[in-house]
């Protein structure tokens, strides 16, 4: 895309007239343009990411990781106005079969939320206040951490209350652990309606990344998505996170499904799942994702715990 492009996007949009200091502000960043892109596309490093307000030019330079940021950074940020977002991955730390790494879950939700954010930037800032989840069914293997609901949710929440407090308004919780859904699908509806009290510009919603994608993912994987350790988290993982890869476990491990996986098919479950993050947290900036979580009604409830003494399995073991 050339400058003259650039100018276009950013001009197309009607708008009040521009003041002296907005004239003065695009004066300057039109001139670091001018001068940045002649030099990035002969480096061959020049990345254009087109997002809802026009033409981020510097989206590989910002920082996205909050922890990276000073006060100072974040304060200066948040007072130009371009960030007004949050992504909190939630994952987990617990086996993998023989061949995945046990960060795997918390590894995956960050890298794919970090991806995200940089796509949006200046837009969103990530953060990673546990790297546990709730585990207890994969205790009995050696070097699984996890925690117990009530400390769990506590720590997500003081996260989350803490971006509201700094002024952030749109704050996306993107899981990579299946065994959080159950327990955060109870408290996020809690949640949801203390900030509609306190503070109603506040916009919070819990996503699982294959959920962003499922479509796409089932017909991309013949195994079940996520699953665990198998087709679907080995691909995405051997593409994103090959480091975290026991190649010699896959060949000889005890899940065939996981031996399905293929770097390239990773490439694209990953690509996908980036996506739909972005586009989730932009429907959630635009004021068209804030739908509170829906009650289970104690209807639903007896019916559940009906099949269940009856012995009727509603669904498959937790991953």
């Amino acid at each position: 895309m050339g400058v003259d492009a650039i100018a276009a996007v950013s001009l197309s949009r009607p708008r009040a007239p521009y003041n002296g200091a907005e004239q003065f502000v695009i004066f300057l960043r039109m001139n670091v343009i001018f001068h940045r892109l002649p030099r990035e596309r002969a480096a061959g490093t020049m990345r254009l990411d087109v997002i809802a307000d026009g033409v981020n030019v510097e989206a590989a330079q910002g920082e996205v990781l909050l922890g990276k940021l000073t006060s100072a950074e974040f304060k200066s940020r948040l007072g130009e106005g371009g960030l007004h977002a949050a992504i909190i991955a939630l994952g987990a730390t617990e086996q993998h079969l023989e061949h995945l790494a046990m960060e795997h879950d918390i590894a995956m939700a960050q890298y794919i939320a970090t991806e995200a954010a940089k796509r949006v930037y200046p837009a969103a800032v990530v953060v990673v206040p546990t790297t546990l989840g709730l585990s207890e069914h994969h205790m009995a293997h050696a070097g699984t951490l996890t925690a117990k609901p009530g400390g769990w949710h506590a720590i997500v929440f003081d996260a989350v209350d803490s971006l509201a407090r700094a002024g952030l308004t749109n704050i996306l919780l993107l899981n990579g652990h299946a065994g959080n859904e159950t327990p955060m699908d109870g408290a996020l509806r809690q949640w949801q309606m203390y900030f509609r009290n306190t503070a109603p510009e506040v916009n919070v919603q819990f996503e699982s990344y294959w959920n962003l994608c499922r479509e796409f993912s089932e017909a991309h994987c013949e195994g079940a998505v996520p699953g665990h350790a198998q087709e679907y988290e080995t691909a995405m993982a051997l593409y994103a996170l090959p480091d975290n890869v026991r190649r010699a476990a896959l060949d000889s491990g005890s899940d065939p499904s996981a031996r399905l996986a293929m770097p390239e098919q990773g490439r694209e479950l990953v690509e996908h799942a980036i996506s739909g993050t972005v586009r989730f947290l932009s429907e959630m900036s635009a004021g068209t994702r804030r739908a509170m979580m829906p009650l289970v009604s104690t209807r639903e409830r007896y019916e559940r715990l009906r099949r269940r003494n009856e012995g009727g399995r509603e669904s498959a073991p937790e991953p």
